[in-house]
């Protein structure tokens, strides 16, 4: 803990990204999508699931670009999900099926994914979180989602956060400077961009983004690089912290 407190000590806010940085997926998109289909009596058999797994891919890139950040600005995120889970189903199916047999597959998707059915912990997120706090930092949340993050962090028993800041709510999405403001001011406390660090595993929304921000950060990529501060997961982080210098 005294590495810790060391290695951190000019820093006063510390934040976090969440899906492959605190948590991950429990199943690929196109299993959870085909096991939850199922529940309607509609048969797995009836879609590629490899062809899902692009198609998911493929859909979620249209609907960032149609409507960004989860439709904040135009639609509702539920209308935003529901229209990519039945566009995946549809465009992946080996025999014609009406979108309306789809709509409650997607709702059932909508309200799964703010549960733990769907998401893992990785191993030491809370232990890392909780020697933050008893350190002294603030920390919390920003992360590029919609207003569920609120209930699936709860059900994931991740709460011993200051704020939890989504795009969705917060009208502005990672990289832009502007959620990482938003950060700052939602400390309620006068904290410098320099006296802050994000956590994340994107180069570009994390990394890059919160030090544009003019934070420091620290990239969680199981793909080591030098040219970057960067760990393996949040385990190999909270370890090496604790035991060893770590220039931040």
């Amino acid at each position: 803990m005294e590495l810790l407190v060391r290695n951190l000590k000019r820093i006063k806010l510390v934040t976090f990204d969440v899906t492959n940085t605190l948590l991950y997926f429990k199943n690929p998109p196109e299993v959870q999508y085909l096991k939850t289909a199922a529940m309607f009596g509609i048969s797995e058999e009836s879609f590629d699931s490899n062809l899902m797994k692009k198609n998911f891919r493929k859909h979620f890139k249209i609907q960032q670009q149609k409507h960004p950040n989860f439709g904040r600005n135009s639609i509702s995120y539920q209308k935003w999900w529901e229209d990519l889970v039945i566009n995946v189903f549809m465009s992946s199916s080996r025999h014609p099926i009406e979108r309306r047999n789809l709509k409650p597959v997607a709702h059932e998707l909508i309200n799964l994914y703010k549960t733990r059915e769907c998401w893992e912990k990785y191993e030491k997120s809370n232990e890392l979180i909780s020697d933050l706090k008893d350190a002294g930092k603030c920390v919390g949340v920003i992360s590029n989602f919609d207003s569920r993050l609120h209930d699936l962090l709860h059900d994931m028993n991740i709460t011993k956060l200051d704020f939890v800041i989504t795009s969705y709510e917060a009208g502005s999405e990672k990289p832009n400077p502007v959620i990482y403001n938003e950060a700052l001011l939602a400390t309620n406390q006068i904290i410098k961009p320099s006296e802050a660090l994000h956590i994340g595993n994107e180069l570009d929304k994390d990394y890059n983004g919160a030090m544009s921000a003019g934070w420091s950060s620290i990239l969680i990529n199981s793909q080591e690089s030098q040219d970057y501060l960067c760990f393996r997961n949040v385990q190999d982080l909270w370890e090496s912290i604790r035991s060893r210098d770590v220039k931040i």
